[in-house]
């Protein structure tokens, strides 16, 4: 009996640590070179809400092979970044979405994504 929780104990040690291998932390995220804006703009208008800036990691994880984010964490920053930019169509939904450069207030300095 013990070696069967014995072994059901490693098998399930070992199956945690296979989904956390498939998990990553981008410490200090780029895009184009150039740290990554917490904020989006959607529709054409400035959004620093949490929305937003999930919208934003998740492309940023995307882009780097990822299927989601599963959290982040900004600070205060100032210069230039990339900024999530992206357009609703009330019949295509999330159409466009792209990187563009603009000053910035604050700038992600970790993003959590899972495969």
């Amino acid at each position: 009996m013990r070696l069967v929780l014995a072994l059901t104990a490693c098998m399930a040690m070992a199956a945690a640590h296979a989904a956390r291998a498939e998990d990553a932390r981008l410490e200090e995220p780029k895009v184009q070179g150039q740290p990554v804006d917490h904020c989006a703009d959607v529709n054409a208008e400035n959004d620093c809400s949490d929305a937003a800036a999930a919208r934003a990691a998740a492309k940023v994880c995307a882009e780097n092979g990822y299927a989601e984010q599963t959290g982040s964490h900004w600070r205060p920053a100032s210069g230039t970044a990339m900024h999530y930019v992206v357009e609703y169509d009330m019949h295509a939904g999330e159409v466009g979405g792209r990187w563009m450069a603009k000053p910035t207030t604050g700038t992600f300095d970790w993003i959590a994504c899972k495969k």
